[in-house]
């Protein structure tokens, strides 16, 4: 099984919360912006039933053509009036229309409307009968695929053109006082759940929705099934140990084949390990809170996973699925379940069939890993949905959208890009929007609650994208709290409800009570910007090219243009509260801008460079559109492609780079003018070229996982060809380069030490920390196991009357480059040795200098403090990503807090609202990265322990280093490995029940008394680390050592025990020496 590389890119995840908001409703009396008061036709077209994905032609709105529905279906229904104003007449049938066409309606069954009250207790007996209790939040409230049918014209009414609908499989009941109402506890994969109907329901469903020119996206989970098999306890047992022994609970011995299919009741495909603490090898192999968590690296489960979902294809026909917890699943799964649930579909005369998954990340590099890498068409974009609250809510800069949007080049692929992601803003998990909006200002009247949802709701559908609304958004929705439970009301009245007493934005009405209200001003205006989306394909499929945004409050602007068309759409948001002017570049000069919405806006006037000058009010959008088309590009002549740089040896002679993980790779021409594609390909070890991703708009990159080779090295060449709409332009020159995505084993740092600093620190470009560990006779050997990386050495003393005073030397920046220069290789492994010298210059031999001092950072216990006085926090895994560990400034540059940590844990520095201050990963040459959303920085505790957290922040006349130390309380010293040691062998289970005692001069020792006879033994951490799993070489001829001789040993994922034979019963010391960490040895001696 292939664990999932990091990726480092320079986008990461923000800390976006959900939102939560309590308002008074108004219904139809509520005023209407002037503009839009007209406006009370409704209608939609789309039904989301879970995620859908197409395989389509990225540079084309002609969408593919539809074959003949296999089998009869519902005469179609006529759709509704389009707003005023606004011709729709041209959208595309269900069958043509591809997944950036979509509006999708995202519906919890049991919660939206209960259409047949004799199924609202299930079964009649068996794993799915009972549960019903509408005054519970955490039981079955009744609502049905019936209730869905039924409520099919209010949906479509409201503009909707795909249904995404939780999971109708078979769950099993409960978990205690916790139900399986929402359809993520599958047992049956092959049947619909009684509480939701029939079979034949959902086939209804489907035809109906078909018949409304409508999908069906079904929600689906192949991570787990529902919590079947008992464990003999739940904490995670690691890849060291064996897994638990499954079984049964001993009160249903008939859950041993409750199942289905039969292969799902097979013990030994899953994982077993007990719950996922949701870092680490655990986020793989772990239950999802408990649910039994398959082993997906396993062929005949992908492939039983594969045959499942290819059944609700064919039997029902839908149109996509939405994928539950992608990232929990090994990639190689989604590898072959993506192209060939595509493959099948088309088969099915599904042409467009489509998947986004959820990626529950806000980091876009790591999003886009599933859908480059991994193969799927789309995923959620939790970025989006952050940032956008952000902008939209809490008074943040445009340019924190602008920032996600430029981040879109990681999704360009052979077969997706960014106009494929699926935007949200609120969901069954995280908590609703009504709810954030009143979060973040508990004083919001309703006319601005509204505003803020609908202005919002226009960023999501106008910007690149298909917009995905969750029911109840449309009504004003909000909830207690910003939490799964608390965003889960009933659509449908319920006087019992539990949710009795939520404000509704807009409305005198609560939970309890039918809303689907068809004049709530939210409905109706959700109604207008689908059919403007419906009627003008480049909001739907355009390239989306940024024309403005700030760092403060008010004006976003963006174009969407289909290329070959050449007319340019302008969207302009306000998400200030107050009318702003601002002028915008355009693409089209001197050209007219006319306004598609509102329909009587002032037209625009592009001058003889693009400008245009936009007044808009405070929390509206507008859109215009050219009435010229933009100027055809002309070809270029030259093509220049930048990413993989050659390189000069020693001597002078250029050679072949190496590079490693996700590699950036940019293209530019002179004179290159928009509406350029440039095509980016790749041979492989010789073969073919074979294209790797495309892109529109500059700068123009791609970016490529050199880790989806089948092999951690190999051969490239890259090439990049820019043309113009007719397909002329250039090629550029083929780049050549080395991929070697072997791992750091050890690193050796040596160093002259003119200012006698004590300790080291290692900070990596990933993120990750290591130290601070004593330097012994000025030199330290740290085990690493992770990619190969750049990163920062700190070196450093602390004050011997108070340990929260540091005094730096200027950190070290050391490059991939420079490591690789230096190391050696051993198996999949490589280790290296290098020399700092007191000029802060990095080398594979010795370059000390033999004079002078580095220089250092400045100190200052009575510097003000860095950030002011915005109060900061870690927040992280450990403590549910809540604001509630502060920081202290304790002076000198330096916060500090102490937590309690056990196990690896995910974090980051930041404010309250994660708006003022974000810091993250990746590191650079000035440490952590400040940003909208940066990547988690991470950290692992060997055991459960309390740790000081340091964050400095310390300014010089270049620049302000940013790092961090996390220093275990009365830890004692660990030693240069860096983690805690153990004795493991047969004299007591290969556990951790023996621990290496550092002594001091990169030894290790341990004491056990031992009986004459035989042992196997070895030097290991808790995990088997390979980089600290020390035994005999997998070659060795030899793997016997006798008592008082050292023998020589290595590391490594598969080394041989060490054996050696005790002749006389007694206590004797079992030494590992790592002075030389090319070269470790062992003794026993007594």
């Amino acid at each position: 099984m292939a664990n999932k590389p990091p990726i480092l890119a320079w986008v990461i995840k923000p800390g976006y919360e959900p939102f939560s908001v309590d308002g008074e409703f108004m219904n139809s009396a509520f005023p209407l912006k002037p503009l839009k008061a007209a406006l009370i036709a409704l209608g939609m077209t789309t039904l989301i039933a879970g995620c859908s994905d197409v395989d389509y032609d990225k540079d084309s709105d002609v969408s593919t053509p539809a074959p003949q529905v296999p089998e009869p279906s519902p005469e179609p229904a006529p759709e509704p009036e389009p707003s005023p104003g606004i011709d729709t007449s041209n959208y595309p049938d269900y069958l043509s229309r591809k997944h950036s066409d979509e509006i999708f309606y995202f519906v919890m069954l049991d919660r939206f409307n209960n259409g047949d009250t004799s199924n609202d207790n299930g079964a009649e007996d068996g794993i799915a009968a009972g549960g019903y209790d509408p005054a519970n939040a955490n039981r079955y409230h009744g609502g049905d695929i019936q209730g869905l049918i039924d409520k099919l014209d209010y949906i479509q009414g409201m503009g909707a053109t795909a249904l995404w609908v939780t999971p109708v499989v078979t769950n099993l009941l409960n978990r205690g006082d916790i139900y399986g109402y929402h359809g993520y506890w599958g047992v049956d994969f092959m049947n619909v759940d009684p509480h939701l109907g029939s079979n034949d329901d959902f086939k209804a469903l489907v035809d109906q929705a078909h018949a409304r020119n409508m999908k069906v996206y079904l929600d689906i989970v192949l991570n787990h099934t529902g919590d079947i098999i008992k464990l003999p306890s739940t904490a995670y047992r690691d890849t060291s140990q064996a897994p638990y022994e499954p079984g049964f609970p001993e009160a249903h011995p008939e859950w041993a084949t409750v199942k289905s299919p039969e292969w799902l009741n097979d013990t030994s495909n899953y994982n077993n390990r007990g719950n996922s603490t949701f870092s680490g090898e655990s986020a793989l192999l772990g239950d999802f809170n408990g649910n039994d968590d398959l082993d997906t690296s396993q062929q005949d489960v992908i492939d039983g996973w594969i045959d499942i979902y290819k059944h609700w294809i064919e039997t029902y026909k839908v149109d996509g699925f939405r994928i539950d917890t992608v990232k929990h699943v090994d990639i190689e799964l989604w590898q072959q379940f993506s192209p060939q649930i595509l493959d099948f579909a088309k088969q099915q005369g599904i042409p467009n069939f489509s998947m986004f998954g959820e990626v529950a990340e806000a980091a876009p590099e790591e999003t886009s890993y599933y859908t480059s890498t991994g193969q799927l068409p789309s995923a959620l974009d939790f970025s989006i949905r952050g940032a956008t609250r952000d902008v939209f809510s809490r008074g943040v800069g445009t340019s924190q959208l602008a920032g996600v949007f430029e981040a879109d080049d990681l999704y360009n692929a052979a077969h997706t890009d960014a106009r494929s992601i699926t935007n949200f803003l609120d969901n069954h998990d995280q908590g609703r929007w009504g709810t954030f909006l009143k979060d973040d200002d508990a004083s919001r009247t309703d006319d601005d609650l509204v505003a803020r949802s609908v202005v919002s709701a226009a960023a999501i559908t106008f910007s690149r994208g298909a917009p995905v609304f969750y029911y109840g958004f449309e009504q004003g929705f909000t909830g207690n709290g910003e939490s799964d439970t608390q965003a889960r009301q009933d659509m449908f009245a319920n006087p019992n409800s539990p949710y009795k007493g939520n404000d509704i934005i807009a409305s005198e009405q609560d939970p309890s009570e039918d809303n689907f209200n068809t004049t709530h001003p939210i409905y109706q205006e959700l109604k207008v910007i689908s059919d403007l989306y419906k009627a003008h394909p480049a909001l739907r499929s355009g390239v989306h090219i940024q024309r403005y945004s700030s760092g403060q409050s008010g004006i976003l602007a963006f174009s969407r243009v289909i290329p070959q068309e050449r007319m340019e759409y302008l969207v302009v948001l306000n998400s200030d509260t107050i009318e702003k002017t601002q002028s915008i570049k355009t693409g089209t000069a001197g050209s007219e801008f006319a306004p598609v919405w509102p329909q009587d806006a002032v037209p625009l006037t592009a001058d003889e460079s693009g400008n245009v000058e936009v007044t808009l009010g405070g929390l509206d959008f507008a859109i215009y559109k050219a009435s010229s088309a933009m100027p055809a590009p002309a070809a270029v002549s030259e093509v220049t492609l930048a990413g993989i740089e050659a390189e000069e040896n020693e001597d002078g002679e250029v050679v072949t780079p190496v590079v490693r993980g996700r590699i950036e790779l940019e293209a530019s021409a002179s004179g290159a003018e928009e509406l350029t594609k440039a095509v980016f390909e790749i041979s492989v070890d010789g073969g073919d070229y074979q294209v790797i991703g495309e892109d529109w708009v500059s700068p123009y990159r791609v970016y490529w996982d050199s880790t989806s080779l089948a092999s951690s090295t190999g051969n490239i060449s890259v090439r990049a060809t820019m043309q113009n709409l007719e397909g002329s332009g250039a090629t550029s020159e083929e780049m050549i380069a080395i991929v070697d995505n072997r791992e750091i084993g050890s690193i050796t740092l040596n160093y002259e030490n003119g200012n006698n600093r004590d300790d080291i620190a290692v900070l990596f470009e990933d993120g990750g920390v290591l130290g601070p560990v004593p330097l012994v006779n000025n030199a330290a050997t740290f085990v690493v196991n992770k990619p190969a990386q750049p990163f920062m050495v700190i070196y450093e003393s602390r004050d011997v009357s108070n340990a929260d005073v540091f005094s730096f030397d200027t950190p070290v920046w050391v490059t991939s480059d420079t490591f690789f220069a230096a190391a050696t290789a051993n198996g999949n492994t490589l280790n290296a040795e290098l020399f700092i010298n007191n000029n802060h210059q990095v080398a594979n031999t010795n370059n000390f200098v033999g004079s002078g001092t580095p220089t250092t950072l400045p100190t200052a216990m009575d510097a003000p403090a860095p950030y002011g006085e915005t109060e900061l926090f870690v927040r992280g895994g450990m403590n549910g990503w809540d604001a509630v560990d502060g920081m202290e400034y304790i002076g000198n540059y330096t916060y500090k807090a102490t937590l309690n940590i056990d196990g690896e844990s995910e974090f980051k520095f930041a404010d309250a609202t994660w708006s003022e201050i974000n810091l993250g990963r990746p590191a650079t040459e000035s440490g952590l990265t400040l940003g909208p959303n940066p990547g988690n920085l991470l950290f692992n505790s060997p055991q459960v322990a309390t740790y000081d957290f340091y964050l400095f922040n310390i300014p010089t006349e270049t620049r302000s280093y940013v790092f961090q130390h996390i220093v275990q309380q009365d830890a004692g010293d660990i030693g240069p490995l860096g983690v805690a040691m153990y004795l493991r062998g047969s004299m007591n289970g290969w556990d951790t029940s023996v621990p290496l005692n550092y002594d001091g001069d990169n030894h290790y020792s341990a004491t056990a008394a031992l009986s004459a006879q035989s042992y196997a033994f070895k030097f290991a951490d808790e995990n088997w680390t390979p980089a600290t799993n020390f035994g005999f070489a997998p070659d060795a001829t030899s793997m016997e050592i006798n008592v008082g001789q050292a023998a020589g040993i290595t590391t490594g994922e598969e080394t041989q025990d060490i054996n050696v034979t005790v002749s006389n019963e007694g206590d004797y010391v079992f030494t590992l020496d790592v002075t030389d960490p090319l070269a470790p040895t062992v003794e026993v001696s007594q």
